[in-house]
């Protein structure tokens, strides 16, 4: 029998990430002209994301990743104060830059003093077989007026980096979080 064991590390990583979703709604008004409040909005569109994942206990290790993919969103008004909005996506296509193992290698350190950007030729191509990773996001809003609201969201993400594929790195992350929104 395969028998596998989780051993928890003593090691935290940081993660910086930039991400942008273009999207477009699915539903269509039948008058175009006339504005509605829909209950329910449907998005679909693509994303594209930088990641950066950063260890600096015991030794440092950093991974740069780069990625596009499809991403969705829904967007539920329950009454005119609450609503319900849930999003995801998934990289279908990627450029990443991770060492050879858990710490900086010698290339790395020497192309960062020499010139920055020779880091990026240490990278490789990303895609479903090396590069698994799934965002998800629950957020509920209550609006106080037309130019304050508060809310309470949940965010998801599991990222699986086959690079290299003897050593890949496995990210699991859940947020609670509290927000406060204004509108100018």
């Amino acid at each position: 029998p395969l028998t596998v064991t989780a051993i928890p590390s003593l090691l935290s990583f940081h993660k910086i990430c930039l991400q942008y979703d273009l999207m477009y709604s699915v539903l269509k008004d039948k008058n175009q002209g006339e504005v509605r409040n829909r209950k329910l909005d449907l998005l679909v569109g693509g994303n594209f994301a930088c990641n950066a994942f950063l260890q600096f206990e015991h030794y440092p290790s950093i991974t740069g990743l780069v990625s596009f993919g499809p991403s969705f969103a829904m967007n539920y008004k329950i009454n005119e104060h609450n609503s319900i909005f849930i999003s995801g996506g998934f990289p279908l296509l990627g450029y990443g830059v991770r060492p050879s193992y858990a710490g900086c290698d010698a290339k790395l350190m020497k192309y960062a003093e020499e010139n920055f950007f020779k880091i990026l030729t240490l990278g490789s191509f990303l895609s479903i077989h090396n590069y698994q990773s799934v965002l998800l996001n629950v957020e509920y809003k209550l609006k106080a007026s037309e130019l304050f609201a508060i809310g309470l969201g949940f965010d998801f993400e599991y990222a699986r980096i086959a690079v290299p594929k003897e050593k890949p790195l496995y990210y699991v992350n859940g947020n609670l979080k509290t927000f406060v929104t204004f509108s100018f």
